[in-house]
């Protein structure tokens, strides 16, 4: 039994809405697995040593539920743009560079440090459309203790030639990146077409398939640009809301 006891000014979310703040109390783990925190030190844990962060705050960690691995090289970039000039602009480009394994485990070691230095734990993530380089962000976030979810990105039109796949590759990549994901304890495969407009409906069909099969989660966009919004509408003139693209047909098991 590893026990951890921490001592300091304790900030804890026991659940939505309520913060409960404990001055010069003891927060005490088991394994890693926190048992309570204490106002005063329980008898049992009084001849164990204790890490004492004085008058510091000892809270819970982040979680980012949103955020896209290989745009972390151009953070800041292209706050001039719309969303669609941005993507084509600037991010479509920063992806593609991607296809790189060895790029991509320079800037994921990098990335993965950087979270867990500032307190971010869990993730919900986008990786790339390359199936090897999501394999290694997953990597690199596992090695760096962080749990969560990571997809690989589809997309198979209406997008930058060096960052599109067929509708064939993209559901094959999947299926082959999904066996390759069962070495990962902590980090977990999420399906992830990027958005409608990047999307056949026969890629949708099959993710969709697919995610029902292995009881999969599923993460992308929607309605973050007026431009977008038309765009989609353009694309699918039978439907009044994206939310209604699943809805025109259901899929068949």
């Amino acid at each position: 039994m590893i026990t951890t006891i921490l001592k300091g000014n304790i900030v804890s979310a026991a659940s939505f809405g309520k913060l409960d703040i404990t001055e010069n109390g003891y927060l005490i783990a088991e394994n890693g697995i926190i048992k309570g925190i204490f106002q005063n030190l329980p008898e049992k844990y009084s001849s164990l040593p204790i890490e004492d962060y004085s008058n510091n705050l000892i809270l819970q960690s982040f979680s980012d539920l949103h955020l896209h691995a290989p745009q972390y090289p151009m953070l800041g970039m292209g706050m001039d743009l719309p969303l669609l000039d941005w993507l084509n602009t600037y991010t479509f480009p920063t992806e593609a560079m991607f296809n790189d394994n060895n790029y991509a485990r320079k800037v994921y070691k990098k990335l993965a440090k950087e979270l867990i230095e500032n307190g971010t734990t869990r993730v919900c993530m986008f990786s790339s459309l390359h199936r090897e380089a999501t394999l290694i962000l997953m990597e690199e976030l596992e090695n760096a203790g962080i749990t969560g979810y990571v997809g690989k990105v589809n997309m198979d039109r209406n997008s930058n030639p060096l960052l599109q796949e067929t509708t064939k590759e993209s559901i094959e990549e999947t299926l082959k990146w999904l066996d390759e994901c069962k070495r990962f304890q902590y980090i977990k495969p999420m399906i992830t077409p990027r958005f409608t407009p990047s999307c056949s409906d026969e890629l949708m069909e099959n993710l969709g398939k697919i995610a029902d099969k292995y009881h999969l989660p599923i993460q992308s966009h929607l309605s973050e640009n007026t431009n977008e919004i038309a765009w989609v509408q353009e694309l699918h003139t039978d439907c009044t809301h994206l939310w209604a693209l699943g809805q025109r047909q259901p899929l068949q098991p």
